[in-house]
C-alpha cells in the first residue's frame, strides 16, 4: 500500500482517459414511487488497471488548493471497477485500486469483501486506521485467485470512521483460459454501464457481433445469472439482438451472449457483469417464493401470491396500517421536516402477482429514531404458503437478511433499524429472528 499520490497526478490520468472515478459521501437522491394496488386505491466503462501508479512528490498548487477548499469527507476510487481476465487455475493476479480523500481528511475504519465470491479476492496491506489528508491517495493491491474455472464477482467495501457512506469497488474476474475478447466483451454492450441502482432497465446490444463475424449472424441467445431470489426476464426475447432487462434486486447480474451463423456454427461472444448497488442510505427488499406457484414470473390479476412490505415510524405506535407506516396503501408518506423529501420513505415497487421484489428507499433517515420492518401476507390467491425474505442495505452494503414461512394474513415483524448507527437488529429469537401474528386484517380493508 502506498500513499500520498497528489491529486494533480490523478487528475492527469483522468484527463488522459486511463481511469474513471467513482465518488461517495454525498447525499443520495430520492427514489421513485410506483402505483399502488388498483383495487384498494379506487376510493461507466470498465478498465483493467495493470499499470502500476508511481508515487510522486506532493507538491503543486492543485493539491494545495484542493486541501484548502476541502468539502465534506468522501472517498473516490481510481479506477471505479477492477476486472481480472483469464487467470489460470493455480495462479493469482494482483491489480491496484487507488482511493482518494476527495473532500476533507478521511480515516479508514473497516474494509471487507462481499457479494457472490468474496473468498476469491484478497487485499495486500491492511489499510484500516490509515488517515488520508484531503487530496491524498492510497494505493491498494487486490489479488484474484480463481477457485475454479468461470466468472467470479465480489464488491470491495471501504468504510470511513467519519460515519459516511462507504466506498464500493466492484470486482469481476474470469478463472481459467479466456478466449480473446470474451472477458467483459466490448461486443456485449450495456447502455447503462456496469454499475446501476435497483429498478434500472438495462438496454443490451449484441448487434456489433455481426460486424466482427466472417459470416452473417442467424441467431442470438442471451442468458443471465441473477442474485438469489431475482426473476428478471429478458424482453422481448432472449433471442433478440438488442433486448432489455429490468434489474429490480440488488446484487450482481452476469450476462452471457452466444450467437450462431448461417452455417449453424456457434460462437461464445463473452460475458459482462453488472453490479446493482443501492444508492440510498436505507434500502429494504422483500422477496418471496411460493412453492405451489409453478410460474412466479407470470403477470396478471391473481397470477401469484401477494405479500407486502411494511416500514413503520416510531410514531405509528404499533399501527401497521396507519399514516406512519409505509406500505402499498401509503407508499410515500410525509415524515420528518415538512417539504423535505429526503427524510420521507418511498415504496418504489409493489408486486401483487409474483415473487417480488418490493423495494423501499429512504435517503435521509432521521437521527435518534428506530424504524421497524414487517411483512404482511395480503392474499395467497390459492397458492398457499410462501417463504418471505427481507434484505436490508445500509449505504449500499447488505446489513441484514432473514426468511420466514408465512400463510395468508400472517403479519411478521422482521427487524429494527436504528439511526444514525445503521444497526439492524432482529426482533425475535433465533433461528429466524422474527415475530409473527396470524389472521391480521384491519377493519378498513375488510370486505374488499
Amino acid at each position: 500500500m502506498r500513499t500520498r499520490l497528489p491529486l494533480w497526478t490523478a487528475l492527469t490520468l483522468l484527463l488522459a482517459g486511463c481511469i474513471s472515478e467513482g465518488r461517495v459521501g454525498d447525499d443520495p437522491n430520492d427514489g421513485l414511487v410506483d402505483d399502488a394496488k388498483d383495487a384498494a386505491l379506487s376510493p461507466p466503462e470498465t478498465h483493467e488497471a495493470d499499470t502500476d501508479l508511481a508515487e510522486a512528490d506532493a507538491s503543486g498548487e492543485d493539491a494545495d488548493d484542493d486541501a484548502t477548499n476541502a468539502g465534506p469527507p468522501c472517498l473516490a476510487a481510481l479506477p471505479d471497477m477492477l476486472q481480472f481476465c483469464g487467470v489460470a487455475l493455480g495462479d493469482s493476479k494482483a491489480m491496484q485500486v487507488s482511493i482518494e480523500a476527495c473532500g476533507g481528511p478521511v480515516t479508514i475504519a473497516k474494509v471487507a469483501f462481499a457479494g457472490p465470491n468474496p473468498e476469491a479476492f484478497a487485499l495486500g496491506d491492511d489499510p484500516v486506521g490509515l488517515t488520508l489528508p484531503a487530496g491524498d491517495v492510497a494505493t491498494l493491491d487486490v489479488t484474484f485467485t480463481p477457485p475454479a474455472e468461470g466468472v467470479f464477482t465480489a464488491i470491495l467495501t471501504i468504510w470511513m470512521a467519519e460515519d459516511l457512506a462507504p466506498l464500493h469497488v466492484p470486482l469481476a474476474a474470469q478463472g481459467g483460459p479466456a478466449e480473446a475478447g470474451t472477458c467483459g466483451s466490448p461486443e456485449l454492450y450495456v447502455s447503462e454501464g456496469e454499475r446501476v441502482v435497483p429498478q434500472t432497465k438495462l438496454h443490451l446490444d449484441g448487434s456489433q457481433v455481426s460486424a466482427s463475424s466472417p459470416d452473417p449472424i442467424a441467431k442470438y441467445e442471451w442468458t443471465v445469472e441473477q442474485p438469489p431470489g431475482a426473476a428478471s426476464v429478458i424482453a422481448p426475447s432472449r433471442h433478440h439482438p438488442s433486448p432489455s432487462l429490468e434489474v429490480n434486486v440488488a446484487g450482481v447480474y452476469i450476462l452471457h451472449l452466444r450467437v450462431w451463423d448461417q452455417l449453424d456454427n456457434e460462437h461464445y461472444v463473452g460475458w459482462r457483469a453488472v453490479f446493482v448497488i443501492p444508492d440510498q442510505a436505507l434500502h429494504v427488499e422483500l422477496l418471496w417464493h411460493t412453492p405451489d406457484d409453478l410460474d412466479e414470473a407470470d403477470e396478471g390479476p391473481e397470477a401469484g401470491a401477494d405479500l407486502d412490505l411494511h416500514f413503520m415510524h416510531p410514531f405509528a405506535e404499533g399501527d401497521w396500517f396507519g399514516d406512519f407506516t409505509t406500505y402499498w396503501f401509503n407508499p410515500a408518506p410525509e415524515w420528518g421536516a415538512m417539504g423535505d423529501k429526503g427524510d420521507d420513505p418511498s415504496l418504489d415497487r409493489d408486486d401483487t402477482d409474483g415473487a417480488g421484489p418490493e423495494n423501499l428507499n429512504l435517503a435521509q433517515p432521521e437521527d435518534g429514531l428506530t424504524y421497524l420492518i414487517g411483512v404482511h401476507y395480503w392474499n395467497d390467491h390459492g397458492f398457499g404458503a410462501s417463504h418471505a425474505t427481507v434484505r436490508v442495505y445500509v449505504h449500499g452494503a447488505l446489513a441484514y437478511q432473514a426468511s420466514e414461512e408465512m400463510t395468508m394474513l400472517d403479519l411478521c415483524e422482521f427487524a429494527t433499524v436504528s439511526w444514525p448507527s445503521g444497526v439492524v437488529s432482529p426482533v425475535g429469537p433465533a433461528p429466524n429472528g422474527t415475530s409473527c401474528t396470524p389472521n391480521v386484517l384491519p377493519p378498513r380493508f375488510r370486505g374488499r
